[in-house]
This record gives structure tokens, C-alpha cells and sequence, in this order.
């Protein structure tokens, strides 16, 4: 994409800046309910880009396949870790308690079901988060 067509073309403009968010925002969790945030942690470009897009800043992520896998927990999934059998994507504050050897606590029912559309290859499809977290299902 040429730059005019790309500057006069918002929907890609809004890309790019949300692009760029998710890539350099500080990334954490509310101290009130444990809902993942991202913020600019006073970064001048990031206020900016926040303030275009129409953001606050912190600005809540309402999308749960980003969360914990521990029941209960809403915080951002960090590392990836293969947990008392069950590949799960966890917190750090989990993570701590996997590497400690403590064993694994209840896990939601949509990490059960993401785990279940694994394909032999140990791959998910490309659509898991519509066949997780769209009711019904």
C-alpha cells in the first residue's frame, strides 16, 4: 500500500496504532478485580496512540482467551507451560506456584475445551477462540 492510500485509509491507520499498542504497551492486571490492562506507563507515543484510537489509559481487555486458565483468575496469561498433564497458558503468579511444584488448581472450562480441539500434531485451529468462547458450542 502506497503512503496516500495508506493515510487515507483510517481502518489501516487503526490497525497500525493497535498494532503498535499491543506490541510496546506495559501489559497488567487491575488492582481491584485482576481484569488484564494495557497502559502507557507515561510513554508520550503510546498516550498519543492510546488517544486516537479513543482509549483510556489503562485501557481493560475484555477478550478471555488472553486471561489465566486457573479458575477464577483474570490476569494475563503469561507463560505457556504443560501443568500436571494439561497444557495451560497461565499467569505469572501461577507460573510461580507450576515451578514450586504445587499441583495444579481447577481449571476453567474454556482452557478444557481449547485443549480438547488440539489436532494430533498437538496444533489448534485457526478459528479456537469462536469455537470456545462462542455460546452454544
Amino acid at each position: 500500500m502506497k503512503e496516500e492510500e495508506f493515510i487515507s485509509e483510517p481502518r489501516a491507520v487503526k490497525d497500525a496504532l493497535e498494532g503498535m499498542i499491543w506490541q510496546f504497551a506495559y501489559r497488567g492486571n487491575t488492582r481491584t478485580t485482576g481484569e488484564p490492562m494495557l497502559y502507557c506507563g507515561g510513554l508520550s507515543a503510546l498516550e498519543d496512540a492510546f488517544s486516537a484510537l479513543g482509549w483510556d489509559d489503562p485501557h481493560i481487555i475484555e477478550d478471555p482467551s488472553l486471561e489465566c486458565d486457573v479458575e477464577g483468575c483474570h490476569r494475563f496469561s503469561g507463560p505457556s507451560v504443560t501443568w500436571d498433564g494439561m497444557y495451560s497458558m497461565i499467569c505469572t503468579e501461577h507460573h510461580s506456584e507450576e515451578c514450586d511444584g504445587k499441583p495444579r488448581p481447577k481449571m476453567k472450562e474454556t482452557a478444557i475445551k481449547r485443549e480438547s480441539l488440539r489436532d494430533k500434531d498437538n496444533v489448534l485451529p485457526g478459528d479456537w477462540r469462536e469455537q470456545v468462547f462462542t455460546k452454544n458450542k
